[in-house]
């Protein structure tokens, strides 16, 4: 028997940031790969008001292509911050485990 996982998209060929998409809930692992060029990418939660995004963890910020783990409660927005740098063809995945 295979084991079913859920993946959302949070960036597709980009060079900054994603549009905030809702997350099933438990443990997930974030996918960057792509250009960074001297950017920082952070994995941010959206707060109850609907502006204001946080950071979740310390696993989740990137200089560098790679992956990092998380955990979240269903329905939280999640996205991901591109600042500073000149990043292109960004791809990343968030995948629950």
């Amino acid at each position: 028997m295979t084991a079913s996982k859920l993946s959302v998209s949070l960036l597709d060929n980009a060079s900054a940031t994603g549009d905030p998409v809702a997350w099933p809930g438990g443990d997930g692992r974030v996918e960057l790969r792509g250009t960074v060029s001297g950017a920082t990418i952070t994995l941010q939660v959206q707060n109850s008001d609907g502006s204001t995004y946080h950071t979740v963890g310390t696993d989740t910020t990137f200089t560098a292509t790679g992956t990092g783990g998380f955990k979240l409660e269903a329905g939280a927005m999640i996205r991901l911050l591109v600042a500073g740098g000149s990043p292109s063809g960004l791809y990343a995945t968030a995948i629950r485990i």
